[in-house]
Parts: structure tokens; sequence; C-alpha cells
């Protein structure tokens, strides 16, 4: 069989196995039988999959992903240094994932199409999970107490139907754009109430953030303004952040600050060394509840100036077509800036990537990297 009719006949059944996947790591929360079934090593086996037929196909990486998934390689190779084998495999495997094997079966001629496909697979997904748990599940639907109630859709933890709520509502805003279509739109309005009862205040603010670009952008003199007056108003909050009461900011990000993000600077080897301070002091079995905060103390100042890196990268292809003249260019990119913009407010107090276990890493952020990749793309 030739590598031509290998890639036309698996792409679909690669998204299947996705849609797969994403419902995998959900379900476990539902089943306690399946428990026994450790995630790492069925993330294992499915790349392995997943790498069994890029091999067999014929795979052409783009360049502009090719640099992304070389920056990214430092972190695997660190660990690796630090005889972290298991993070390292994992990190290189979300890796080989977002950056090589959802571009690949995504983009191409039939990118829409696959993407309509993707699109409501996810939404499928939701719909079950949200099914499961109102009739398996009732009684565990709420996460908390009474003055802070928050849907869980059973799961235990609100933030994984709050994270997949966002996810299907770029998802389909994203398609929306290209097709015009109401179905998308009821499914964007699904995702914000779902996203509203989780009560997930990181995911809103966030969300709400990323929207507020989305609108600002479909103009380019209300945008630059927007920039402007944004770059002062970040000043002026820089400045009364420094100037307020600690115990107020530690209330606010619900103690964050002394349980978590003090304790990893000041109670690690962080700011003993100089190599820890460059290179991270690597694992340390917690995510800090901050993307920045985990980049910065696992891997060190040098990691952390990648990942900002990261989003200047993404940040700048954007801003570059926002404006346009090619229609395609313009809603890729509005789209895109407010996922991105909503990908680093949401980081502030939560981790986001790199994941198998929520849908910020495993759905949004590979579909960033495809619109990234179709920006660059002639003739679209």
């Amino acid at each position: 069989m030739s590598a031509g009719i290998l890639k036309t006949n698996y792409k679909t059944f690669i998204l299947s196995l996705v849609v797969c996947f994403a419902f995998f790591n959900w379900v476990l929360f539902f089943f306690e039988g399946l428990s026994t079934l450790k995630r790492i090593p069925f993330v294992f086996i499915v790349i392995a999959f997943f790498s069994f037929l890029l091999i067999i196909t014929e795979v052409k990486q783009p360049k502009q992903i090719g640099y992304l998934f070389c920056l990214f390689l430092y972190f695997p190779f660190l660990d690796l240094l630090k005889l972290d084998f298991t993070r390292s495999a994992l990190f290189f495997a979300w890796i080989l994932y977002i950056f090589l094997i959802i571009p690949w079966a995504l983009s191409g001629p039939n990118f829409i199409k696959n993407l309509i496909f993707f699109t409501k697979g996810i939404a499928l997904v939701f719909i079950l999970i949200l099914l499961i748990g109102l009739v398996t599940n009732y009684e565990n639907l709420f996460f908390g107490a009474e003055h802070r109630l928050r849907f869980s859709a059973g799961l235990g933890n609100p933030g994984i139907i709050s994270k997949l709520s966002v996810t299907l509502f770029f998802m389909s805003l994203l398609v929306w754009l290209l097709r015009q279509s109401y179905f998308y739109l009821l499914l964007c309005v699904l995702s914000l109430s779902v996203v509203w009862f989780s009560g997930m205040r990181g995911d809103t603010y966030s969300l709400i953030a990323g929207m507020i670009f989305f609108i600002v952008s479909s103009k380019p003199k209300i945008y630059y303004w927007f920039l402007y007056f944004g770059f002062i108003l970040f000043v002026i909050c820089a400045v009364i952040l420094f100037n307020i009461d600690p115990l107020m900011i530690d209330t606010f990000t619900s103690q964050r600050l002394t349980k978590m993000w003090g304790p990893a600077l000041f109670e690690t080897e962080f700011l003993k060394s100089s190599v820890a301070f460059l290179f991270g002091v690597g694992n340390t079995g917690s995510y800090f509840d901050s993307n920045y905060i985990y980049f910065l103390v696992t891997y060190g100042l040098l990691g952390f100036f990648f990942i900002l890196f990261y989003f200047y990268i993404l940040y700048s292809a954007f801003h570059l077509k926002l404006f346009s003249k090619n229609i395609g260019n313009q809603r890729f990119s509005r789209w895109g800036l407010s996922v991105l913009v909503m990908f680093i407010f949401s980081g502030l107090t939560q981790p986001n990537f790199p994941s198998f276990f929520n849908a910020y890493g495993l759905i949004l952020m590979p579909i960033l990297i495809v619109v990234y990749n179709n920006i660059h793309l002639k003739n679209k």
C-alpha cells in the first residue's frame, strides 16, 4: 500500500483515536474499577502506535512547527540530564503529539473537514461526560461548600470539566468562523454555561480576556488603542500590587502565595545555587498551581525564558497576519490570538501544559499549533 493511500485512509482513524484518548482519560474518573489501568502506560502505548503510523506514512514537518519542536526539546533533554527518565519520556511524548502527530493528522487539503469532525468528536465527549454524570453520579455533581458550590459533572475536580468546556468553546468558535453554522454557536453557549457553573475563576477570567482580544482585534484602530491603554493599565496594576498588602493578594489567589508560590521559590534549592537558578531543581512532585512558577522552579530561568519566547513567537505570527488582506489569515489570527491570550492568563494560577490529562494540553494547545501552521501556508 502506498504512503499516499495510507495517509488518506488513516487520518480519520487517527482523529477517532485522539477523541477516544480524550474520553478515556476522563471516563477513568467515573468508574473506580478502571483506575487499576494506569494512565501513563496508556500514554506510551498510544504514542507508540501513533509513531508507527507516522513511520509508515510520508510526513513532512513544516519549518515553523519544526522550530517550536526543537525549542521544546530543551525540557525533556534537561529532565534526562537530571536522570528523571519517566518525566523526560512523557514530556517528549507530549512534544511529539502536539508538534507532529496532531498537525499531521489535521493539516492538508481536508483541514476544515478534519477540524469539523474533531470538534464534533470533542462535543460528543463533552455531552457524554455530562450525561454520565447526571445519570450515574448525580449526588457528586458539585464540589465545595455552599458559599462556593462548583459544578464538576461528577469528575471530582471542577477544573476538568471547566477546561474541556473552554476547549470546546474555542474549537466551536473556530469552526463557526469558517462555516457560519448556528450549531457551533449553540455549542459555544453550552460551553460557556458549564464554565460559569464550574466556578473556576482562572478559566473564567482568562476566557473573558481571550474574548476581549478577539473582539477588539476586529478593527486595527481599536486593537492598537487597546494595546496602548492595556500597557498603561498593566503598569498601574503592577505599581498597585507592589504597594498592596500581601495578605490581600494571598486571599485573592486562594492562599497560593503563602502555601505554594512562596515555598516553591524560597524553601527549595531554587535560589540557593546559580546552577539551580539557571536550570531548575527538577521535578518536585508539584505544579504549584501556576505554569510560570512550575517552569521557573523546575527548569530554571532558562526554561522560563523559553516558555516566554514560545508565547512571543506565536503572538508575533498571529499579530503579523491579523489584518492581512487574506480573510482566512484574519480569522485564523484573531482566533489564535484569543486562545494565546487565554493561555497566558490562565497559566498564572493553574497548570496548563505539558499535559495529556487536561483538555488544554491534550486538545487546545495542539489545535493552536495547527492554526499557527496554517497562517504560514500560501494560497489557502
